[in-house]
């Protein structure tokens, strides 16, 4: 895991040139939200810490077992969250789909065939 260290010090550099570019294109008067910094730091921090399981998970498992399980959890992790967060904006075609994913039976949104039934 010798990339780890060169892996987090490329995204501080990206991070920093960013924010500098930022700088001069506002004439070295950012806008600094005071409200965010902390929330910011500590979504960081998480990021950093799920970044870090990554690598040990791929270290640990071959990348063939852990790649597909890392990717696709957190996709229907955050279709899941959408859909009970956002489920009125979503549709219930959305909200079908991601109950019968996650139950792997049919939502109240289906049939007894399966077949989603988008406008009840």
């Amino acid at each position: 895991m010798d990339y780890v260290f060169s892996h987090f010090t490329g995204i501080l550099v990206t991070s920093t040139v960013y924010m500098l570019i930022y700088c001069a294109a506002m004439k070295n008067k950012p806008r600094v939200y005071p409200q965010v910094i902390l929330p910011s730091f500590i979504s960081g921090v998480m990021w950093a810490v799920a970044d870090i399981g990554w690598f040990v998970a791929n270290d640990t498992l071959s990348q063939p077992i852990s790649f597909p399980i890392i990717t696709s959890v957190s996709q229907l992790d955050q279709s899941h969250r959408l859909s009970h967060t956002l489920g009125h904006c979503a549709g219930k075609l959305l909200h079908g789909i991601v109950e019968q994913v996650f139950t792997g039976q049919n939502s109240q949104y289906g049939d007894a065939t399966g077949k989603l039934e988008v406008w009840k």
